[in-house]
This record gives structure tokens, C-alpha cells and sequence, in this order.
């Protein structure tokens, strides 16, 4: 009985000792599991995020960005999409190339496609992978809106905004001149037009303009879409090569088309240098910045107006007798230094291709600004494709006769040199000739001092 009881409590002090020494080993492998897989544990649930950088506006009409956006990071809350919004004014393109320069570029960048030489130049964007070309871009999107992604042979972002130009005109002031529902069919036509149109007060002042261009100096993009559309038409190339940089401002063709605009202006007298009248029926023509133009029309408050009168039609071509639509754009382009570029195609891929209802969500953002559909769902759902106002743009697209902005080294600076001398040619400040042969140095000039 005594040795039992001795065996007993040698048994309890045996596995007494055993727990004393084994309880801070496993203590301490308790500790190092936790270590090691705590922070696995956390990387795993932390959501991946994206920054996606844009001029719309948590406000109509561009709210819907922002609408999108919010809907995807909560259908996917391991991919979180956080929008960086900077307001398209004079200090846009300056603020992203701060950030680009102090190494915060953005995951994914909206972008307009005049700054790609700059951009694509800083290799601060991706070309787009071949399998999103051949898996969305290209089973998705009318080919013609795909031409301003392109720059020195590779794809560079995924088409938003699809801006060609077409001549807007008034159909009631039509009406009042007993001209056609459409556009001029050549530049003769258009004078007459314009004539008919033109209507003065009894002092002499111009009451109300036939033809008019976007002039002023914010609206830089808008004067060269025009000068492009009437040189281009008449056979002119003035930024020739395949970098734009061939210089030919001062040829024939372009410097008949530059003199038969400033003939309406200071010959014919049927041409405003602005076109904030359109929507108070004081301008009968004009060529359209873009089918952005709508949305700005319904934000002053002319819903009514606009369906009852504004109407586009094609550009009135040159000599060669075929229009032709100079097309801006904007793009979603992701950024070179990314470390989520798989998450931002698999973001972009979902909001410009998913359908609901028939239409893709960024449709139904570009749908909201006025600016024309780029895929084949949009085209046939969304109900802007089918206003009377969108008929110029459309007709430019499908009819393939849209061709892209030369995408220029300084694209600023360059335009801001053109456009100052041809708007003197056109207020009669210096013959024309004189006026593209001082363009062409300067912008020479310019290109030399960036170098």
C-alpha cells in the first residue's frame, strides 16, 4: 500500500514537473504561431488599393463616376477604388505632374489624349496589355473610337470621352432663313448659308451671326478642332511625319483654308469670334467643340430649347470633298509604377464593358456629360445616341471620317502659338501668309528650346 502511494505521488510530481517545464516552451510556440501568422492573416484581409485620378466632380452631370465607383467597393471590398478628383480648370494638367513628379502617381489615370507625347515621353503610363485589347477593347468598342488611345504604335488607354467635332447649327434660325434640316454640304454652301442666316440691326450691328468658332484662349482645343477640320479637307497636313513634327502650316492647301475663314469674318461679315450666344438664337452655325456641348446646353438651363433647335451635322469639306472630324478624347490609362496593375484592368474592364439594362456604367456617366457612346452596348442602349443634336458626331464616327488631334511635343505651348496667329489673320491684324509663316517659326522656336 505504501509503495502504491509512493508510486502515486511520484507519478503526480513526475507529470507536475513535466507541465512546469513544457508550459513555457509551449507558451513560446503559442507566441511564435501567433507572430508568424498574425500578419500573413492581416495581409490577406487588407483590400487592395487603387487611386484613380479624374476631373468628374461629385456634382451633375458628372457625378456618375463617383456613383460607380462606390458601387464597386461594395461588391468588392478586397479591391478598394478610392477617387482622387481635381476640377479640369488651368491648373489640371500642372497638379498631376506635380504628383507625378514627387513619385505619387496615380494607380489609374483619366486622361485627355493631347498629353500622351508628354506622358508616354515620361513613361509614366502602361501600354494596355494584348489581353485586354483582344478580351475587351477590341470585342467591345466601335473601332473608330479607338484611333486618339493610339500613340507611336501602341495602345495606351481604355476610351471615355469621345469628342469629334461637327458644325452645330440652330433649326428654328433655319426655319426662320428657309434653309434645310442639315448641314452645308461644301464651303460655298456654307457662305450661302451663312448669308441667310445673318440677320443685322437697323444701325448696321450684327444681330444675329451665321457662322461662328470657339475662340477664346481657355478654349484653345475647340479653334484648332475648326482649323484642322477646314485645312484637313482642303488637303493640308500642317503637322506632317509620324511624331507630327513636319512642320507644313504655311502650305497651299492650309493657307486656304485659313483665308476662306477669315473671309467670312472680315469679306462676307456673317461670323462671330464666340459662340455664347447659340442658345439665345443669336448664332446660326458653328463647329462644335465636341458632343460635351449638349450637357453644357442642359446645365443653362435650356432643356427645352435644346430638343427643339440644336441639331449637327458634318463639317463642310474642302477641295478633297470628303469631311473630315478632328477627334479629341480622353482614356483610362494605368500608370507604369503601379503595383495593382492586374486590380485596375479587372476595375476598368467592369466599369466600361459590365452591362445593365443594356448599358455599361461608364455609358451611363459619358451618357450623363453628352458625350457619344463608344461601345457597341452603348450605341444601341443608351436614348443620347438617338438625339437630334448627336447626329453630326455619330455620322462623323460611323461614316469614318474622324481623325485624331496630332498629338504634338509641349501640346500646350504649340496650340497657344497657333492659335494666336491665326486669330490675328482672322480679325484682319496680318495677312494670312504672314500669319502661319510667324506661326510656323515660332512653334520651330519652341520645339528647339524644350530639346
Amino acid at each position: 500500500m505504501y509503495s502504491k502511494t509512493i508510486r502515486a505521488q511520484a507519478v503526480v510530481v513526475a507529470m507536475t514537473m513535466a507541465m512546469v517545464v513544457t508550459a513555457p516552451i509551449m507558451a513560446d510556440t503559442l507566441a511564435l504561431t501567433v507572430t508568424l501568422i498574425t500578419p500573413q492573416a492581416q495581409a490577406a484581409a487588407a483590400p487592395v488599393k487603387l487611386v484613380l485620378f479624374s476631373h468628374y466632380e461629385k456634382v451633375p452631370p458628372m457625378i456618375g463616376l463617383s456613383q460607380a465607383i462606390d458601387e464597386w467597393n461594395k461588391l468588392h471590398p478586397d479591391i478598394r477604388v478610392e477617387h482622387q478628383i481635381v476640377s479640369f480648370d488651368g491648373t489640371w494638367y500642372q497638379k498631376l505632374a506635380t504628383q507625378i513628379a514627387a513619385g505619387q502617381t496615380p494607380d489609374i489615370l483619366h486622361i485627355p489624349s493631347i498629353y500622351l507625347a508628354d506622358l508616354v515621353g515620361q513613361n509614366v503610363l502602361s501600354p494596355v496589355p494584348d489581353s485586354i485589347i483582344e478580351n475587351v477593347i477590341e470585342p467591345h468598342y466601335v473601332p473608330g473610337s479607338l484611333a486618339f488611345t493610339r500613340y507611336k504604335g501602341k495602345t495606351w488607354g481604355i476610351p471615355t470621352e469621345f469628342q469629334p467635332r461637327a458644325l452645330a447649327y440652330n433649326l428654328g434660325l433655319f426655319e426662320k432663313a428657309a434653309l434645310p434640316d442639315r448641314s452645308p454640304k461644301d464651303w460655298q454652301e456654307l457662305v450661302t448659308f451663312a448669308r441667310k442666316l445673318t440677320r443685322r440691326t437697323a444701325d448696321g450691328n450684327l444681330e444675329v451671326a451665321g457662322f461662328g468658332l470657339w475662340t477664346a484662349t481657355w478654349a484653345i482645343n475647340g479653334f484648332m478642332g475648326a482649323y484642322f477640320a477646314f485645312a484637313w479637307s482642303n488637303g493640308a497636313d500642317p503637322f506632317a511625319g509620324p511624331d507630327n513634327t513636319q512642320l507644313s502650316l504655311t502650305s497651299t492647301a492650309s493657307q486656304e483654308a485659313v483665308e476662306f475663314l477669315a473671309g467670312l469674318n472680315l469679306r462676307e461679315k456673317v461670323m462671330s469670334l464666340a459662340t455664347t450666344d447659340f442658345i439665345r438664337d443669336k448664332l446660326g452655325m458653328y463647329i462644335a467643340f465636341g458632343p460635351w456641348e449638349r450637357g453644357n446646353m442642359l446645365v443653362q438651363e435650356a432643356g427645352a430649347w435644346y430638343q427643339q433647335n440644336a441639331r449637327s451635322g458634318l463639317i463642310p469639306p474642302g477641295k478633297t470633298g470628303k469631311p473630315v472630324a478632328p477627334t479629341f478624347g480622353w482614356m483610362f490609362s494605368v500608370s507604369s509604377t503601379t503595383k495593382a496593375a492586374k486590380q485596375a484592368w479587372e476595375f476598368l474592364t467592369w466599369l466600361n464593358t459590365e452591362a445593365i439594362n443594356g448599358t455599361t456604367r461608364m455609358g451611363t456617366v459619358l451618357a450623363q456629360q453628352g458625350s457619344i457612346p463608344v461601345t457597341r452596348k452603348d450605341m444601341e442602349g443608351q436614348a443620347v445616341a438617338k438625339e437630334p443634336f448627336m447626329k453630326g458626331f455619330i455620322q462623323a464616327l460611323l461614316g469614318g471620317f474622324v481623325r485624331p488631334d496630332p498629338i504634338l511635343p509641349q501640346q500646350d505651348a504649340t496650340m497657344a502659338v497657333v492659335h494666336k496667329h491665326l486669330m490675328q489673320a482672322l480679325r484682319g491684324e496680318k495677312p494670312v501668309g504672314n500669319a502661319l509663316a510667324d506661326a510656323e517659326q515660332e512653334v520651330k522656336t519652341l520645339w528647339r528650346s524644350k530639346k
